[in-house]
């Protein structure tokens, strides 16, 4: 009996977790957002649903955005939006992003410090944007980054 009640009390806190994590990434996304300069509205769908609050994957549904099947976001291609701007260090709070294309804009500064912490990634086109300095200092701590 006692095996019976902590396997639902841990069952119940990953099921809390994943909401969390979902909340997390929708407001990072929004923080994203903030960042850029999106003159065509490229992004307007990027929207917090009023009836769910931060519950859900809302952000799975957005422009340029997929995620995995647990809902947390896995790719999230912006290339040729005609955005400009910063990447915010939000982008960070994306723990589960696996592909990051941002090509062909004209977003501007530098890349966040925080991009070094997205260990799952596997590919990154941030090329013809307008950004300065290298890749941060821990980078390559992705190790399927191709």
């Amino acid at each position: 009996m006692h095996f019976r009640i902590q396997f639902f009390l841990v069952f119940c806190h990953d099921i809390e977790a994943e909401k969390t994590n979902f909340n997390e990434e929708a407001l990072a996304l929004m923080s994203i957002k903030a960042g850029f300069i999106d003159p065509l509205n490229r992004l307007d769908d990027w929207r917090l649903p009023e009836n769910e609050g931060l519950k859900g994957s809302a952000q799975c549904n957005w422009t340029g955005v997929w995620c995995n099947s647990n809902g947390s976001v896995e790719t999230l291609h912006l290339s040729c939006m005609n955005l400009s701007g910063l990447v915010l260090d939000d982008i960070g709070n994306l723990k589960s992003l696996r592909s990051l294309e941002l090509c062909c804009n004209e977003l501007s500064s530098h890349l966040p410090k925080s991009i070094s912490i997205l260990t799952s990634l596997d590919s990154i086109d941030v090329s013809q944007n307008l950004f300065t300095g290298g890749f941060p200092l821990g980078f390559g701590r992705a190790s399927e980054l191709t």
